[in-house]
């Protein structure tokens, strides 16, 4: 087994670091900023295939990061619950491509579709809050003897010799670090309410077909707060939050779940999306070691998290000695 360094802590790079760990290599993760910093803490984060692509391993990543989300919703410190998540639409509801039939599903009634919608369905999905997601899997990291270095690297030449073997997991910023120029933002913004009572009402996950590829609605509570979206716009990188889109987004949830107007308002979140034509998760040989790709995930970096670094470690066994 050997020594590696994975570039990048959101969760595509802490899934990886965790998953080369589970295989026995001693694993160094070095990041521009912690996880709870990056674009991964913005995430509502709930399991979903959105705007990445080829469809057909997005799909396979996305059955495998289901199967170990599952497994880690038994543990009450990770956060992560299968919850049922209605997704509505204005129109007939054709069942989506990454559908399987061990995703419990179930068609909704006309009683529980919101005013406007005219069919839904239910599917049982894992939930992955990320406020605590992410420092329960860095805590795990860290406690299996992983290190994490906060700094910036300016090419892939400059890196210590030390490591057998590199992992590029650093989203956006593989359009710098390795000249990527098929990587665009796809800005994303949320608004967050707070219950007004405790117990927080319960309210249940929705997400809607959005009649516009740009205006994803989705309501996803998670505790005494619930997160509200969105946006999903190419190319634009204005981390600033507009009022306009707030009014817009709230308006729109507040249709669907009338019950939430009582919330109060606690800011909004902005994030920018890795988006690529297809997600690149490949190995090279650079300066006689190699390096595995894995970024461009776009809306499913929850979704494949797990898949994807299953894969990087197949690709590693190719490289490495016994």
């Amino acid at each position: 087994m050997g020594k590696i360094l994975v570039l990048g802590a959101g969760i595509i790079g802490l899934s990886t670091a965790v998953r080369l760990q589970e295989e026995g290599h001693s694993v160094e993760i070095l990041a521009r900023s912690l996880p709870m910093e990056t674009t991964s803490a913005i995430a509502a984060a709930i399991w979903l295939p959105y705007r990445a692509e080829p469809a057909e391993k997005i799909a396979r990543w996305s059955a495998q990061t289901y199967r170990r989300y599952a497994v880690e919703a038994r543990d009450p410190a990770s956060g992560v619950q299968l919850v049922e998540l209605r997704k509505i639409a204005r129109r007939e509801l054709v069942d989506p491509y990454w559908l399987r039939p061990e995703y419990p599903s179930r068609r909704l009634s006309s009683d529980e579709l919101p005013p406007g919608y005219e069919d839904g369905m239910a599917v049982r999905v894992p939930f992955i809050p990320s406020n605590r997601y992410l420092p329960w899997l860095l805590d795990r990291f860290r406690a299996a003897g992983g290190t994490v270095t906060v700094g910036e690297v300016g090419s892939l030449e400059e890196l210590p010799q030390e490591p057998e073997a590199v992992v590029c997991c650093v989203g956006l910023g593989a359009r710098e670090l390795v000249g990527d120029d098929s990587l665009f933002p796809i800005r994303g913004q949320l608004v967050r309410l707070r219950s007004p009572s405790s117990p927080a009402q319960e309210i249940p996950p929705y997400v809607g077909d959005e009649t516009s590829f740009e205006d994803p609605v989705y309501i996803l509570p998670r505790g005494s707060e619930c997160i509200l979206g969105g946006t999903a716009q190419p190319g634009e990188g204005d981390l600033a939050p507009d009022p306009q889109t707030q009014e817009r987004i709230l308006a729109r949830c507040f249709e669907i779940a009338p019950e939430l107007r009582g919330w109060k308002v606690d800011g909004a979140l902005v994030g920018l999306r890795p988006g690529r034509p297809s997600v690149r998760l490949e190995r090279e040989v650079l300066h006689g070691r190699p390096v595995i790709f894995n970024y461009g995930h776009g809306g499913s970096g929850f979704t494949v998290a797990w898949g994807c670094a299953d894969e990087v470690v197949e690709l590693l066994g190719e490289s490495l000695p016994e």
